[in-house]
This record gives structure tokens, C-alpha cells and sequence, in this order.
């Protein structure tokens, strides 16, 4: 399901956290210099790396999160520039309005932007594609 504006990925992060880990967020938010918001939230992420007949599969997780891009931790940073799809899987309970199953998967594509010790960080390109499942 591609997503139009009733819905954006900031929407379903904000969504999945608790209300003590809201507050956080709004108070975060206004010191935040940021276009987008920052999510601290740790999710599965499946990372395929590569356009070749055999790709690279590295199973992660996210420490935040934005609408513009993840920063993911791994032991092995990918390079600087890399091309990457990357796929969420967040749990949508209070989305009820949205979705009737209990997940989503969150599909994006993007690039390496910059890596650090700890990971890396990846921008997302324009456009995602949600996949509610489990029940």
C-alpha cells in the first residue's frame, strides 16, 4: 500500500512508542534543528545491499529514526554511498484506524550517508511502501 498524506512514517514511529517516550519526544522536538523529527526507537531492520545477482543480506537495528533517513547499528558499517533497500518491521497497535493487524512492514530504499563506529547512517530516498501483517 503506498501511503498518501493521511499517513507519513513519522506519524507510525511516533505512534509506536509509549507515552513517557512521547513526552521525550516533544519536549526533544523543540530543541530540535531538524526538518524532521527524530524517533529513538529500536526496530528490525533487513538491509539489502547490492543490484547484482547476489545480494547482501544484514539483519540490524535502528537506535533513531526519521522520515528522511535511520541510523542503524552494526558492527560492520557499510562505505559512504552505498545503495541500500531497508525494510522495518514496527509493531502498529494504536493504529487501529489505519491498519487491523498488529505489524508493519516498512519498505524504503536509500543510501548510505555516513558511518560512525557504532553503524551507520542512511538517507532515504522519496516514497516508502507499508505492509500491515500478523494478526
Amino acid at each position: 500500500m503506498r501511503i498518501g498524506k493521511s499517513l507519513n512514517l513519522s506519524i507510525l514511529c511516533f505512534e509506536a512508542l509509549d507515552h513517557r517516550a512521547r513526552k521525550e519526544i516533544w519536549t526533544l522536538r523543540k530543541e530540535e534543528r531538524r526538518a524532521q523529527g527524530r524517533f529513538h526507537l529500536r526496530v528490525p531492520a533487513t538491509v539489502i545491499v547490492g543490484d547484482g545477482s547476489l545480494p547482501e543480506t544484514l539483519h540490524l537495528i535502528t537506535t533513531n529514526l526519521s522520515s528522511k533517513g535511520v541510523f542503524l547499528k552494526a558492527e560492520r558499517p557499510l562505505s559512504a554511498g552505498s545503495g541500500v533497500a531497508v525494510k522495518l518491521i514496527i509493531r502498529i497497535e494504536k493504529l487501529r484506524k489505519f491498519f487491523q493487524e498488529d505489524y508493519v512492514a516498512v519498505n524504503l530504499v536509500g543510501k548510505v550517508l555516513r558511518t560512525e563506529e557504532q553503524g551507520m547512517a542512511v538517507g532515504f530516498d522519496n516514497g516508502y511502501s507499508l505492509f500491515p501483517f500478523g494478526k
